[in-house]
């Protein structure tokens, strides 16, 4: 019976999305209460119920970890967004940059600024009110991918050479707003809970 309510409990842990080394250390746990007490099952409860109170005394800390994942993706952004152009693009031409092109530029590093500010609001919250985190985190991610397709746009639009930065760029950027994506996607499935 034991070895059965432990496997109930580890797929009741799955599907509230607690993370694998909190379900690891927490199974392992209650399997040394079990092996000590058999009556222990018993004071358990049903394992969706355990599980659920599991993932909502993990959801500070794991809001925490993924705001800071966050604002490290965005922070790392700036390399494909300024370090690779900066490197692999000739020099403006003497006369300037078109206007097409200086627009992008800007709006590309406004709204890059956007989703620094916004992550690390997101991460501030996160200690307050996990649950509120996953707005500003959001709207970090959409200004993050804005300002790729404006930086991306501004690049190929490049008097000369710009083919060879959006080949450089565009992957790196695509990943690491990748990661953003998937960092916000695991915030929101954060048990709510005040």
């Amino acid at each position: 019976m034991s070895e059965r309510y432990l496997e109930e409990l580890e797929r009741a842990l799955r599907r509230h999305r607690v993370m694998a080394w909190s379900r690891r250390r927490f199974l392992a746990e209650a399997r040394d209460h079990i092996a000590c007490d058999p009556s222990a099952v018993t004071r358990f409860g049903d394992p969706d119920r355990l599980a659920q109170e599991v993932a909502r005394a993990e959801q500070p800390r794991r809001a925490r970890l993924l705001t800071l994942v966050l604002v490290a993706t965005v922070v790392v952004f700036v390399v494909p967004l300024y370090g690779i152009p900066e490197n692999t693009l000739p020099p403006a031409p003497a006369e300037g940059l078109p206007d097409d092109v200086t627009w992008k530029l800007d709006w590309a590093i406004v709204l890059y600024g956007a989703a620094l500010l916004l992550a690390a609001i997101a991460c501030a919250v996160a200690w307050i009110r996990p649950r509120l985190a996953m707005w500003p985190a959001w709207l970090a991610v959409g200004s993050l991918v804005g300002s790729l397709g404006l930086a991306a746009a501004a690049a190929a639009e490049w008097p000369v050479g710009g083919g060879v930065a959006v080949a450089s760029v565009v992957p790196v950027a695509v990943a690491l707003a990748c990661l953003a994506v998937l960092a916000t996607a695991r915030l929101t499935s954060v048990p709510l809970r005040s």
